[in-house]
This record gives C-alpha cells, structure tokens and sequence, in this order.
C-alpha cells in the first residue's frame, strides 16, 4: 500500500467537528481527530455552498504539535445561507486524506421587511421560514433596541411579531434585535408606521406645509411639495422621498428651506413613470432626520 493511500485509510472519515455561529467572526468550525494522526502536517478546511455541491478550501489549519483539537474562523460565511463543512488531512509529502463527515450549519439574521405598515391595532410581521435556517433547533427571542415609541411582543409559536405604539407615536425607525442560541445576535432597522395619513405638523406650522394629497395622478401634471419654513434649520433644505412598501426608494426630490415648493414629476430614479400603487413617503433634514411621513396612492 502506498504512504498516500495509507495515509487515506487511517484518516478518512474519522473526524469529530462541529460548526458553530459566532459572535461576529463568521462560523467558528471546530474540529478533532480522532484517533489523532502524527503524519498530518496541515488541516484543510472545505466548505460546500449547500447540500450536494462540491466543496472548496476556505482555509487551512497547521497541525501543531500537542494540540488535539483545532479550529477556524470562517469569516467569509454570509448570514442566512446554510453551509457544508468537511476536513482534509495533508502529510509532508502532500498525501491527502479523504474528507471526513460533514456538518450542515448557518448563521442565521433577522429578515425584517424594510417598512412595515399596520392598522388601528397595530403593525404585525411574521418572520418567514427563510429567516432562521436553523429553525427548531434552538429558540429565537427579540426585543426592541430602542422602545421609548413602540414595544415589541414576539410568538415564538407563530413566529409573529407585534409591533405598538406607545402614546402618541404612530411612526417612526426602530431597531430590532434578535438573539439566536444564547449567544449569536443580529439587528436590523425598521420603519413603522400605523396610520395611513401623514403625520400632523408641528405646533407653529402652517396648514399648508406638507399637505400632501392622499391620493394623485401623473395625468394631474407634477406633485407640487412644500416643506415647512426654517423646518430644517436657516439656509437649509429637506429630501422628500417616496418608498415602496418593501423599503426600496423610487425617488427623492430636493426641497428649499424657505417654505417655497418642489415639484416631482412621477418619475422614479432611472426617469421612468412610476407604477400605479400605494407608497410611503418621508421628509428628512440634514443627517437624516425625520421630519414628516405618510402614504400616497398613485393613480394611472
């Protein structure tokens, strides 16, 4: 029997590993052989991008002596997709092993949408069966990272959550954040509103600023806008923009700062008419800020 395929017999097949999430490294892969081979010089760490693909090296492990188990970080892995780890073993001479048994393992992230919109009872989301790949083997909790606006009660059963307003608040960005097996945790941001109507100006405003129309067609020429005076500061302007439900931006208009109009006309980003549907629209100053929201239906 040749060394190389020796080297196959005693090794093939015979390594304990386990797959883990980690913190923020990525997937954290673990492993032992067993019995331990004195020949190996170098571990080749092989992962597959699902069930029945053919694997690829990420990384390598050197076999330092009097170490019996090893591990490596792969940092490359993307959250949500289930991957397929093995081990190779090589010798001095580059005799390889064959690849051990293999461990199915993800990170999972939380699949929010990025808007989310809800009735007099308030906002509900039920989290797809894509967005734990590791479902029932280990619980998923979530809390709100910010909760002076909106709590937050999650059915692990049903896998809803239930978003609510707390007093006057009807919308607003939140920030959810999920724990995955004790210890692996994720966040994404979310923007709720509760009400089909913009929200109300501030005390001192005019009737007429941002009194948008629930309802408007392209065919009514272009969507006249205006912003409220000195609402983003002295010499500043504002960015009107509107949203599909899902959270994708279809156009920004800029606004002046003294109170004058901005007009849009139905056109998305690329220049294209914009599709007969219902969308949410944002008004936000300089860094980002808030400043008025609600919805508009586009007519044909």
């Amino acid at each position: 029997m040749s060394p190389a395929s020796r080297f196959a017999f005693v090794f093939g097949g015979i390594i304990a590993f386990a797959a883990l999430p980690s913190l923020s490294k990525g997937i954290m892969v673990r492993f032992l052989p067993n019995p331990p081979e004195d020949s190996v010089v170098n571990y080749q760490v092989m992962r597959a991008d699902g069930v029945g693909l053919a694997p690829a090296q990420v990384g390598q492990v050197s076999a330092a002596a009097g170490r019996d188990t090893f591990a490596f970080a792969d940092t490359s892995a993307l959250k949500g997709r289930p991957y397929v780890y093995s081990i190779i073993g090589l010798d001095a001479g580059g005799g390889a092993s064959a690849p051990s048994e293999s461990t199915e393992v993800a990170q999972p992230f939380l699949a929010l949408p990025d808007t989310l919109i809800g009735g007099a009872q308030g906002a509900r989301f039920t989290l797809s069966l894509g967005a734990n790949p590791l479902s029932g083997l280990a619980p998923l909790s979530l809390s709100l990272e910010d909760s002076s606006r909106f709590t937050l009660r999650y059915d692990s059963a049903a896998g809803q959550i239930v978003f609510a307003a707390r007093g006057a608040a009807r919308s607003g960005q939140v920030v959810v954040r999920a724990t995955y097996f004790g210890k692996f945790t994720d966040q994404g941001s979310l923007w709720i509103s509760l009400e089909t109507t913009a929200l109300r100006p501030s005390p001192g405003a005019a009737a007429q600023d941002w009194a948008l129309p629930a309802a408007w067609s392209l065919r009514q020429g272009s969507l006249r806008i205006r912003g409220a005076v000195g609402s983003t500061g002295p010499g500043t302007g504002a960015q009107w923009s509107l949203w599909m439900a899902n959270g994708g931006m279809v156009a920004a208009v800029a606004l002046p700062g003294d109170g004058s109009e901005a007009a849009w006309d139905g056109r998305d980003g690329s220049g294209r008419p914009v599709k007969p549907a219902a969308y949410l629209w944002a008004a936000r100053g300089p860094g980002g800020t808030l400043l008025r929201s609600g919805s508009l239906r586009i007519l044909p």
